[in-house]
């Protein structure tokens, strides 16, 4: 990723495109994405409905007409915004209030594991890219 300067929608779906034509070789597949991947995998299958067979979501997060005006925002004051998701007491608290079975779902691990992409160099300025 050290030399990826654009993570948005735009370059995610050339992305998988070309590894649908390369990988793949234009043959269907079931394409599978989770939380904010869900938006990225709809965004595909959409544009692209040729090569998917089937699409899974799981916890699928979209936003229907953008992220509005979160995307305005001064760069400083978005970063700022989006740094509470690498939060620990924030993510289980949001985990408490999404699922139905919280005892069930919203474990320590899972919080932990929804929260380490937040941990790599560039993830702030790859997410305000991709907003």
């Amino acid at each position: 990723l050290k030399d990826v300067e654009n993570f948005s929608v735009e370059s995610k779906r050339e992305y998988l495109y070309a590894f649908w034509k390369t990988i793949m070789k234009g043959k269907k597949m079931v394409l599978c994405g989770a939380s904010l991947g869900g938006a990225i995998a709809i965004d595909f299958a959409y544009h692209y409905p040729e090569a998917v067979e089937k699409l899974i979501l799981i916890d699928g997060q979209a936003y229907i007409d953008g992220v509005g005006s979160m995307s305005k925002l001064p760069k400083p004051l978005a970063k700022l915004g989006i740094s509470v998701l690498k939060s620990p007491a924030l993510r289980a608290y949001a985990g408490k209030l999404s699922y139905y079975r919280s005892e069930v779902f919203s474990t320590e691990d899972a919080m932990r594991i929804g929260r380490i992409h937040t941990l790599r160099d560039g993830w702030d300025d790859a997410t305000l890219s991709y907003m």
